[in-house]
């Protein structure tokens, strides 16, 4: 966390009286958003955000050497003192620009009044552009200079090695994931997550499109994945796990299915003992794993 990054840096620069300044940035009547560096030239803040439960934050990386462009990647605060708060935290950072991943309020809410603050562009692709543009009438990018951003676009360097963006569909069709050239890491947004579970829902949601973009990461390899909610985790392995267990999950619903068990009816046999607020995401997952075997011609009906 930053007290501890500030006293490493002041002392390799001078280990007999080091200047370690203000150890903290960011506060405000009492409380504060810490930024943490799990990964060399990864930082990020838990940023409390209108997310879904159990996850109450939502991650916003800062990625970038300090000597070229560096970005804010879904600074999404879930109300205006917690902007403040974000505010605070990345002044002094030289952010160039807002990222988002992908076009969901817990992504990208107040990310504009953000970029107004600081007079910075929002970086985005294609599809996420147009899906916020048309919930919010063209509203959101008032006065904000946006650039389209598309797979194998260099937008940055870590450790001067290039970051490109990746299309990772599926959790939503314009979502872009971030990783350098080194594979040192990867920000996979709600490809995966910490906290929780994914919901795969219509109509930005699309399964067979979430499994590929799982196996595509899986292929890549990157040694950390860096999920929107929840902390970094090392290697492929939770999201090998997530994708076996969800193709275990799919041949369970095409057996139910098969029973002649409706969407609803399988719900207390899937998820059993789920918090009763959950219930009706995990119907879309349900939904989203029969459109998947259904396109796949692999249901009876």
């Amino acid at each position: 966390v930053s007290p501890t990054l500030r006293v490493l840096q002041a002392l390799a620069k001078d280990c007999e009286h080091p200047d370690l300044g203000p150890l903290m940035r960011g506060k405000l009547g009492g409380s504060e958003l810490v930024a943490a560096e799990a990964v060399c030239g990864l930082r990020s803040i838990a940023v409390p955000s209108n997310t879904l439960p159990p996850a109450d934050t939502t991650n916003a990386f800062i990625i970038g050497d300090v000597d070229g462009e560096r970005l804010v990647v879904d600074p999404s605060p879930r109300d205006p003192a917690t902007l403040e708060q974000l505010c605070c935290a990345l002044a002094g950072l030289g952010v160039g620009a807002v990222f988002l991943t992908h076009h969901h309020a817990d992504h990208r809410q107040f990310a504009n009044e953000l970029a107004r603050r600081f007079e910075l562009p929002i970086w985005l692709s294609a599809d996420t552009q147009k899906r916020i543009s048309d919930k919010t009438a063209g509203r959101y990018f008032a006065g904000i200079t946006t650039r389209i951003v598309g797979t194998g676009d260099i937008l940055c360097r870590s450790l001067d090695s290039p970051v490109r963006a990746y299309a990772v569909p599926g959790h939503d069709a314009g979502q872009l994931a971030l990783a350098p050239d080194s594979m040192a890491w990867m920000i996979v947004g709600d490809l995966i997550q910490g906290v929780g579970t994914v919901v795969i829902a219509k109509p930005e949601g699309d399964m067979a499109a979430y499994f590929a973009s799982m196996q595509k990461v899986i292929d890549l390899n990157p040694r950390v994945i860096a999920p929107s909610h929840g902390i970094p985790m090392g290697s492929c392995f939770r999201i090998q796990a997530t994708l076996a267990h969800r193709k275990l999950r799919e041949d369970e619903i095409l057996r139910l299915h098969r029973e002649g068990l409706s969407a609803t009816e399988m719900l207390p046999v899937i998820y059993d003992g789920i918090d009763e607020r959950l219930i009706p995401l995990a119907r879309m997952n349900v939904e989203s794993h029969l459109d998947k075997l259904r396109a796949e011609g692999r249901l009876s009906r």
